[in-house]
């Protein structure tokens, strides 16, 4: 089951929102003093799997996609990710996580 927290401060960092599920943690963050939103996507086996600075304009479709977002932006994602999220069941898209 999918868990969601938004707006928690974490030293410089806001934290936005954040959703977990499977051992996964998508988290959408805000730098004020930095002027930077950052995404990224941690799973609790390999660690950090992507994070990356996005633009206001595109930071929720990122926090709703962030391999896809990734890929798209040609930034390098660990192979067990380029399909979706690895499980045992096989490659279940991170849409699971929402």
């Amino acid at each position: 089951m999918a868990t969601q927290e938004q707006s928690r401060s974490t030293g410089e960092w806001q934290v936005l929102a954040r959703r977990s599920a499977h051992g996964i943690t998508v988290t959408l963050r805000w730098s004020r003093a930095a002027g930077r939103v950052a995404v990224s996507l941690v799973d609790d086996r390999w660690g950090v799997v992507a994070a990356f600075d996005v633009s206001n304009e595109e930071a929720q479709a990122a926090f709703e996609d962030p391999l896809g977002h990734a890929t798209r932006r040609g930034l390098r994602v660990p192979e067990p990710y380029r399909h979706g999220v690895p499980s045992s069941g096989g490659q279940a898209p991170l849409a699971e996580l929402a």
